[in-house]
């Protein structure tokens, strides 16, 4: 159609079909451009050390940053998470039924009420969801001793 174009034969018919095509193709093209993703960024420090970690956008993960900064003490559970409790529990409204967590995540398990930070690998659990990611610092959580923590938000993206 492009050479009509350049031969100077541009029809009311042709001009129709190229209407037509530029308003199709642009929504097509625009569906296979990657879009950014909105995520906030937490610390959590552990005395001198920092973790650093990437939240999802859910609308639980905003409940989650309302809390912050907190003070806590992350505990070790089963040699596979650290774990905290929330002084309420979160949001969990259009929510999937669980998750398989992966090592890194950072998750909140409803029916507890915690927060559970897996440094491990785990199986499918009913009842957790996936709050974010830990990008930095997951070597840190290899203590047996609880220990407390300050969970802070340091880059909100709306």
């Amino acid at each position: 159609m492009l050479n009509l174009l350049f031969k100077n034969r541009l029809t009311p018919l042709n001009f129709y079909f190229l209407l037509v095509f530029g308003c199709i193709s642009q929504p097509l093209l625009a569906r296979n451009l990657p879009m950014e993703s909105k995520v906030d960024l937490i610390e959590i420090r552990l005395d001198t050390q920092i973790i650093k970690a990437e939240l999802k956008d859910s609308e639980m993960t905003r409940d989650f940053i309302s809390l912050l900064p907190l003070t806590v003490e992350l505990a070790d559970y089963s040699f596979t998470e650290k774990i905290t409790y929330l002084p309420r529990k979160l949001l969990t409204r259009n929510s999937s039924s669980g998750i398989v967590p992966e090592i890194g995540d950072i998750t909140y398990y409803a029916p507890w009420g915690n927060i559970a930070i897996f440094y491990q690998p785990f199986s499918y659990s009913s009842g957790l969801f996936k709050l974010g990611k830990i990008t930095h610092g997951l070597e840190y959580l290899q203590f047996t001793s609880p220990k407390h923590a300050v969970i802070e938000l340091i880059q909100r993206n709306d």
